[in-house]
Protein backbone atom coordinates (compact mmCIF):
# COMPACT_ATOMS: atom_id res chain seq x y z
CA UNK A 1 0.00 0.00 0.00
CA UNK A 2 1.24 3.40 -0.60
CA UNK A 3 1.10 5.20 2.55
CA UNK A 4 3.77 7.40 4.07
CA UNK A 5 3.73 9.95 6.80
CA UNK A 6 5.82 12.27 4.59
CA UNK A 7 3.74 12.94 2.18
CA UNK A 8 1.25 15.88 2.13
CA UNK A 9 -1.12 14.80 -0.75
CA UNK A 10 -0.14 11.73 -3.40
CA UNK A 11 -1.43 10.77 -6.59
CA UNK A 12 -0.45 7.62 -8.75
CA UNK A 13 -0.13 7.17 -12.58
CA UNK A 14 -0.12 3.55 -12.74
CA UNK A 15 0.93 -0.34 -11.48
CA UNK A 16 2.96 -2.57 -13.02
CA UNK A 17 2.39 -6.43 -13.10
CA UNK A 18 5.33 -6.93 -10.27
CA UNK A 19 2.91 -4.61 -8.40
CA UNK A 20 5.17 -1.08 -8.33
CA UNK A 21 3.27 1.69 -8.25
CA UNK A 22 4.55 5.18 -9.69
CA UNK A 23 2.63 8.34 -8.88
CA UNK A 24 3.65 11.97 -7.69
CA UNK A 25 2.95 13.36 -4.08
CA UNK A 26 3.73 16.40 -2.43
CA UNK A 27 6.67 15.70 0.57
CA UNK A 28 7.25 17.07 3.89
CA UNK A 29 10.46 17.92 3.29
CA UNK A 30 10.22 19.74 0.29
CA UNK A 31 9.00 22.91 -0.66
CA UNK A 32 5.80 22.17 -1.28
CA UNK A 33 6.79 20.86 -4.68
CA UNK A 34 5.43 17.80 -6.21
CA UNK A 35 7.64 14.94 -7.17
CA UNK A 36 7.95 11.40 -9.18
CA UNK A 37 8.02 8.49 -6.84
CA UNK A 38 8.27 4.88 -7.21
CA UNK A 39 6.89 2.30 -4.87
CA UNK A 40 8.16 -0.95 -4.98
CA UNK A 41 8.61 -4.06 -2.73
CA UNK A 42 7.24 -1.88 0.32
CA UNK A 43 9.83 0.95 0.00
CA UNK A 44 9.10 4.32 -1.70
CA UNK A 45 11.25 5.99 -3.71
CA UNK A 46 11.63 9.68 -4.35
CA UNK A 47 12.65 10.18 -7.73
CA UNK A 48 13.41 13.98 -7.57
CA UNK A 49 13.56 16.64 -10.52
CA UNK A 50 16.47 17.62 -13.02
CA UNK A 51 18.68 20.14 -12.90
CA UNK A 52 17.27 23.46 -13.03
CA UNK A 53 13.09 22.35 -12.53
CA UNK A 54 11.25 22.41 -9.34
CA UNK A 55 8.68 19.57 -9.45
CA UNK A 56 8.19 16.44 -11.59
CA UNK A 57 5.15 14.48 -12.94
CA UNK A 58 5.16 10.59 -13.45
CA UNK A 59 2.73 9.71 -15.62
CA UNK A 60 3.82 6.10 -16.74
CA UNK A 61 5.39 3.39 -15.59
CA UNK A 62 6.72 -0.22 -17.49
CA UNK A 63 6.93 -3.61 -15.99
CA UNK A 64 10.79 -2.91 -15.12
CA UNK A 65 9.70 0.08 -12.85
CA UNK A 66 11.22 2.47 -15.34
CA UNK A 67 8.99 5.93 -15.04
CA UNK A 68 8.06 8.75 -17.62
CA UNK A 69 7.03 12.12 -17.02
CA UNK A 70 7.75 15.67 -16.94
CA UNK A 71 9.55 18.23 -14.90
CA UNK A 72 8.85 21.61 -14.97
CA UNK A 73 9.23 25.36 -13.39
CA UNK A 74 6.87 27.81 -14.09
CA UNK A 75 7.81 29.00 -17.47
CA UNK A 76 8.52 25.24 -19.17
CA UNK A 77 7.93 22.01 -19.25
CA UNK A 78 10.71 18.61 -20.14
CA UNK A 79 10.22 14.86 -20.19
CA UNK A 80 12.18 12.71 -18.47
CA UNK A 81 12.43 8.81 -18.52
CA UNK A 82 13.90 7.32 -15.53
CA UNK A 83 15.34 4.27 -16.38
CA UNK A 84 15.75 2.52 -12.42
CA UNK A 85 18.68 4.21 -11.60
CA UNK A 86 18.66 7.95 -12.58
CA UNK A 87 16.27 10.78 -14.08
CA UNK A 88 17.58 12.39 -17.85
CA UNK A 89 16.05 14.91 -19.72
CA UNK A 90 14.48 13.58 -22.64
CA UNK A 91 15.79 15.82 -25.46
CA UNK A 92 13.44 17.67 -27.81
CA UNK A 93 13.57 16.83 -31.14
CA UNK A 94 11.70 19.09 -32.28
CA UNK A 95 13.38 22.33 -31.77
CA UNK A 96 10.92 23.82 -28.82
CA UNK A 97 11.29 24.14 -25.17
CA UNK A 98 8.28 22.34 -24.16
CA UNK A 99 8.03 18.22 -23.94
CA UNK A 100 6.26 15.47 -21.67
CA UNK A 101 6.39 11.73 -21.93
CA UNK A 102 2.85 9.95 -20.96
CA UNK A 103 3.92 6.73 -21.50
CA UNK A 104 6.31 3.73 -21.88
CA UNK A 105 6.15 0.08 -22.53
CA UNK A 106 8.17 -2.55 -21.20
CA UNK A 107 10.83 -2.40 -23.86
CA UNK A 108 11.10 1.53 -23.21
CA UNK A 109 9.42 2.89 -25.69
CA UNK A 110 8.02 6.13 -25.23
CA UNK A 111 4.85 8.27 -26.19
CA UNK A 112 4.75 11.71 -25.63
CA UNK A 113 4.45 15.13 -26.65
CA UNK A 114 6.65 18.06 -27.09
CA UNK A 115 6.81 21.59 -29.31
CA UNK A 116 8.06 22.77 -31.85
CA UNK A 117 10.13 26.14 -31.97
CA UNK A 118 6.90 27.53 -33.26
CA UNK A 119 4.59 26.08 -30.46
CA UNK A 120 3.12 23.48 -32.22
CA UNK A 121 2.35 20.47 -30.43
CA UNK A 122 3.89 17.20 -32.05
CA UNK A 123 2.89 13.29 -30.85
CA UNK A 124 5.82 11.30 -30.61
CA UNK A 125 7.31 7.89 -30.06
CA UNK A 126 10.75 7.73 -28.69
CA UNK A 127 12.84 3.89 -28.17
CA UNK A 128 15.19 4.70 -25.17
CA UNK A 129 16.16 0.68 -25.62
CA UNK A 130 18.24 1.03 -28.58
CA UNK A 131 21.07 3.78 -28.64
CA UNK A 132 21.03 7.20 -30.31
CA UNK A 133 17.26 6.68 -30.95
CA UNK A 134 15.72 9.78 -32.03
CA UNK A 135 12.22 11.32 -31.36
CA UNK A 136 10.04 10.77 -34.32
CA UNK A 137 6.82 12.42 -35.17
CA UNK A 138 3.96 10.59 -34.85
CA UNK A 139 1.97 11.89 -37.19
CA UNK A 140 4.13 11.35 -40.31
CA UNK A 141 4.37 7.84 -39.29
CA UNK A 142 0.63 6.78 -40.08
CA UNK A 143 0.12 5.30 -43.70
CA UNK A 144 -3.18 5.94 -45.73
CA UNK A 145 -5.54 4.02 -43.49
CA UNK A 146 -5.41 7.43 -41.30
CA UNK A 147 -6.00 9.75 -44.20
CA UNK A 148 -8.07 12.72 -42.24
CA UNK A 149 -6.83 11.98 -39.08
CA UNK A 150 -5.35 14.48 -36.69
CA UNK A 151 -3.63 12.74 -33.96
CA UNK A 152 -3.38 15.26 -31.30
CA UNK A 153 -1.68 13.16 -28.13
CA UNK A 154 -0.48 9.36 -27.47
CA UNK A 155 -2.60 7.88 -24.44
CA UNK A 156 -0.98 4.57 -23.88
CA UNK A 157 1.55 2.02 -25.78
CA UNK A 158 1.73 -1.77 -25.35
CA UNK A 159 4.19 -3.95 -25.68
CA UNK A 160 3.36 -4.76 -29.16
CA UNK A 161 3.97 -1.55 -29.94
CA UNK A 162 0.36 -0.24 -30.76
CA UNK A 163 -0.61 3.08 -29.60
CA UNK A 164 -3.46 4.19 -28.60
CA UNK A 165 -3.88 8.00 -29.48
CA UNK A 166 -6.41 11.05 -29.28
CA UNK A 167 -7.09 13.05 -32.29
CA UNK A 168 -9.67 14.57 -34.21
CA UNK A 169 -11.39 13.06 -37.42
CA UNK A 170 -13.57 15.56 -39.74
CA UNK A 171 -13.46 17.92 -36.61
CA UNK A 172 -14.73 15.31 -33.98
CA UNK A 173 -12.68 14.33 -31.22
CA UNK A 174 -11.84 10.47 -31.57
CA UNK A 175 -9.74 7.70 -30.55
CA UNK A 176 -7.49 5.12 -32.60
CA UNK A 177 -5.74 2.43 -32.26
CA UNK A 178 -2.14 2.65 -33.91
CA UNK A 179 -0.73 -0.81 -35.21
CA UNK A 180 3.06 -1.45 -36.22
CA UNK A 181 3.08 -2.97 -39.74
CA UNK A 182 5.93 -5.47 -40.43
CA UNK A 183 7.63 -4.10 -43.13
Amino acid sequence: MVDDESWQATWVAGINSRGDIAGTAVFHDHTGDASAFLCSEGATKDLGVLPNFNRSYALGLNGKGHVVGHCDTKHRSVGFFWNGKSMARLKNEFGGSESTALAINYFDVIVGVAEDRYYDSHPYILDKGTKRSRMLDLSKMIDSSGAGWTITKPININSAGQILVQGTLDGHLRYALLTPLDN
